[in-house]
């Protein structure tokens, strides 16, 4: 069974659990187009993505999938703290090397960047029913286990 620790550290100026209410809970991932290929990291970029509890899809940053060509597979609805949207949604292999975890994953596209959020990704409750999540809020830390 693998497990993935996250969390932070304190610094000078702030505790861990004041760095976990600001930051959230993220954990580095890695995204490709699917392919049968054995899995290779080299040259993709770490993503650093939010664990979020609150949200029943994956979310993932818009310009990423528009910078490596992909096509939508589909557009829906979801709802949000500011309501209801129709999204794109994409196909991708999501890569979390430290959970022994590849999967064919969809995700809705958003603009991320713009919000100014420090991760590219929320991997929501259909990733998370995989795995045993464990947050120890007064520490800042925690883990996925799975």
């Amino acid at each position: 069974m693998a497990i993935l620790p996250f969390g932070y550290s304190s610094n000078a100026v702030h505790s861990a659990l004041d760095r976990m209410i600001d930051g959230g809970p993220i954990i580095e991932t890695f995204v490709r187009k699917y392919s049968h290929d054995p899995i290779d990291l080299t040259g993709l970029p770490a993503l650093p993505a939010l664990l979020d509890t609150g949200a029943s899809v994956s979310v993932i940053e818009k310009a990423l999938v528009v910078s490596m060509g992909l096509t939508p597979i589909d557009k829906q609805p979801i709802v949000g703290i500011s309501g209801q949207i129709t999204v794109e949604f994409y196909r991708l292999q999501l890569i979390v090397p430290k959970l022994n975890y590849a999967r064919l994953t969809k995700f809705a596209a958003l603009d991320l960047q713009g919000q100014q959020r420090p991760y590219a990704m929320l991997l929501g409750r259909q990733f998370l029913s995989r795995f045993k999540l464990t947050i120890d809020g007064p520490s800042g830390v925690g883990q996925l286990e799975g």
